[in-house]
Formats: structure tokens, C-alpha cells, sequence
């Protein structure tokens, strides 16, 4: 994960020159754990961690916070058989008891998108990608009840 990433607009997908198998990853617009489990039954989640913490400089221009503004954040590996396929980072800002996405907090090691794909009121922003050292990523927010939701994730060599 690299913090001082430069992302591109859906539009510009094609400056990365992504292979046609990656480009089909990178624009899956349902839930890519599910998709990974389909490919690999014994996917993984690993929590790295959660916290309330600063985020990235990039996070916090794309979900408009000042410099100084905490969120909660939360990184997972997911992985199959010990190999590391994507890395993934939630970014919530405004955390409070009555944020919307709360329930994040109690999810431990089961996957994010076993909450996001069951939500009805759920509005997702198009894509973002970039190219980073391990591989290819993409963020989008997803918004509940108005409450942002960044979610980056890092496609590991494996693409």
C-alpha cells in the first residue's frame, strides 16, 4: 500500500494498460470477495488492523477532511492458501456511535463485503485506479445514510 498513490478517473483506465483478465477485476462492480471466493473456495480474510487514526493524504483529499481529521481505518489481507491476493483499507470519517457504518468495528475477520452487498440505501462513487509497486488498486465511495465510505484495494502481483 503506498500512501502517496496518484489515482486516475474510471475514464483513464486504459492509461494503466491493464491486461483484459485485470481490466475485468479492476471494474468488477459486485462484490469481489465474493468473485475471489468463486475462484479460490479456501479465501482468507486477515485483519492487520483497525483503529481510529489520521488517515493518508490522498484519503483524506479524496473524502474532502481537513489535515488533522481521525477516521476509523481498517486493513485486511486476503489471501488463499498463505498467497496474498488483495490488500484491502476502509476509511470512515466522522466516527461516532451513530455513524452509519458502526457494525465495521465487530466484523473482525469476516469480510467487508459480506455488510456492504446486503444494504438496500447503499450509493457507490465510480472507480479510481492506480498502479503501485505490488500491482494494480482501485478505491470508490461507498455512501449510507450520506456517510462515507473509502475503500482501497491493492491487487497483488497475482493480476
Amino acid at each position: 500500500m503506498n500512501p502517496n498513490q496518484s489515482w486516475l478517473a474510471a475514464c483513464q483506465l486504459a492509461d494503466l494498460n491493464p491486461s483484459v483478465p485485470a481490466r475485468s477485476w479492476l471494474t468488477e462492480r459486485g462484490s469481489l470477495t465474493a468473485r475471489l471466493r468463486r475462484h479460490w473456495p479456501d479465501l482468507a480474510v486477515e485483519l492487520q488492523g483497525e483503529a481510529r487514526e489520521l488517515p493518508w493524504h490522498c484519503e483524506l483529499d479524496r473524502l474532502g477532511l481537513s489535515s488533522d481529521s481521525l477516521a476509523w481505518v481498517r486493513r485486511v489481507t486476503l489471501h488463499q492458501s498463505g498467497q496474498a491476493l488483495v490488500q484491502a483499507r476502509t476509511v470512515i470519517p466522522a466516527w461516532s456511535q451513530t455513524n452509519p457504518w458502526q457494525e465495521i468495528e465487530r466484523l473482525g475477520c469476516r469480510p467487508l463485503g459480506e455488510l456492504l452487498f446486503q444494504q438496500t440505501d447503499l450509493e457507490r462513487s465510480d472507480f479510481e485506479f492506480a498502479r503501485t509497486p505490488s500491482g494494480l488498486a482501485r478505491r470508490c465511495v461507498f455512501r449510507r445514510q450520506g456517510a462515507p465510505l473509502l475503500l482501497t484495494e491493492y491487487f497483488l502481483a497475482w493480476l
